[in-house]
């Protein structure tokens, strides 16, 4: 019988023999070792440096809420007369002097929302002018100099005309 023809992939040998081929050996031992290092091994991607990478984010929630918001030194509301409220500014303007001479009075005049931005101006012209001038000039002489007297307006949404003096 004539011998059977070498196969495409190569000569035609035994499984046997090409085990205990020493070259063949050594690799398989090579690849196993290889396999068994990298095996272990973690690979270098986005969250080897940032955990939390790929995740979606977690939304801050504070514990708490902010801080109160501090009451003003003085309210002095509209309408109120000037008997009324002037002494207590100056009783109030003389005592915030005689504890730190060089306070600052911050007077907010605050108005209500109008209709349209013409009547706001209105609004808070005559705050200004009015309520809040007044208020500064009893601070004024209660011995506070005018550099020492600041005055704002603001409206106030859904609020009273009335002027708050804070103090810094």
């Amino acid at each position: 019988m004539p011998p059977s023809p070498p196969s495409a992939s190569g000569p035609a040998f035994s499984r046997v023999s090409a085990i205990r081929h020493p070259r063949f050996c050594a690799r398989l031992l090579a690849a196993g070792a290889v396999m068994g290092v990298l095996g272990g091994c973690k690979l270098v991607d986005q969250r080897t440096f940032d955990p939390n990478a790929g995740r979606p984010p977690v939304p801050h929630v504070p514990h708490h809420p902010g801080p109160k918001p501090i009451a003003p030194f003085l309210v002095v509301r509209a309408g109120t007369p000037e008997a009324e409220w002037r002494p207590v500014v100056t009783h109030a303007a003389q005592v915030a002097l005689a504890r730190k001479p060089g306070v600052l009075f911050v007077l907010t005049g605050l108005a209500p929302d109008h209709a349209t931005p013409a009547d706001q101006v209105r609004a808070l012209g005559a705050v200004a002018s009015g309520d809040e001038r007044a208020v500064a000039d009893a601070i004024i002489a209660a011995g506070a100099p005018p550099l020492q007297v600041q005055m704002q307006v603001r409206t106030d949404p859904g609020g009273m005309r009335r002027v708050q003096v804070d103090v810094r």
